[in-house]
């Protein structure tokens, strides 16, 4: 029980550094206040799920850190309508330190799938510079990639395009039917990442590239 409280705990302090940083960088900082309780209730929810879901202590400090960045970037996207750089790009970066570690036959796969939403953002919006494509949530893909292997976040993007869609679709077709989807994509990559059991084999993640 100590451990479960000690995880909480962890949860949500992580979770408000983290997010005193992201508002930050998505200049919302004024807000920060306001949104607090709820970022700290999240952060313990996390620590508590990620105590009951993992036995190995290194394994649940990077979820931990996973998910205060998901919750705030879910938070920011919000309030301010971006996925700011600063987070997703680091995020990244650590999934490709993550999956290295712990199973360097995943590494590939989870370059390959960071490389993959990248190349495809750039991409469209060379070919379509007006079409006001949303890059930080192909960041925020990228950094999925790298955490949960390119078909978990295939699979997050499925669910959050339906979930997204459903929410649009009961809007009221006269307001501005603008959303921001990272809040619905930052969950579902979290969801994945909990769905991935922690001896997966390192051939499964791979089979998305043959």
């Amino acid at each position: 029980m100590a451990m479960l409280a000690w995880h909480a705990g962890l949860g949500g302090l992580a979770t408000l550094a983290v997010s005193r940083a992201g508002y930050a960088a998505g200049n919302i900082g004024k807000h920060w206040v306001s949104d607090v309780a709820a970022l700290g209730l999240a952060g313990c929810l996390a620590g508590i799920l990620v105590h009951l879901r993992f036995e190995d202590e290194a394994d649940r400090v990077m979820a931990l850190i996973l998910a205060a960045a998901l919750a705030t970037l879910a938070r920011v996207d919000c309030r301010a309508f971006r996925l700011p750089d600063q987070l997703t790009l680091p995020l990244a970066a650590l999934g490709l330190l993550a999956a290295s570690l712990k199973n360097p036959e995943t590494f590939p796969s989870a370059a390959a799938g960071c490389l993959v939403f990248a190349v495809t953002w750039r991409l469209v919006d060379v070919l379509a510079p007006s079409s006001a494509l949303p890059g930080g949530d192909f960041k925020l893909l990228a950094a999925a990639a790298a955490w949960t292997g390119p078909a978990g976040a295939a699979a997050a993007l499925a669910v959050a395009c339906a979930i997204a869609w459903l929410v649009g679709s009961r809007r009221d077709p006269h307001r501005c039917r603008r959303i921001p989807f990272g809040a619905y994509l930052a969950p579902t990559i979290w969801a994945v990442h909990l769905s991935i059991p922690p001896d997966l084999p390192s051939s499964v993640p791979l089979r998305l590239f043959g």
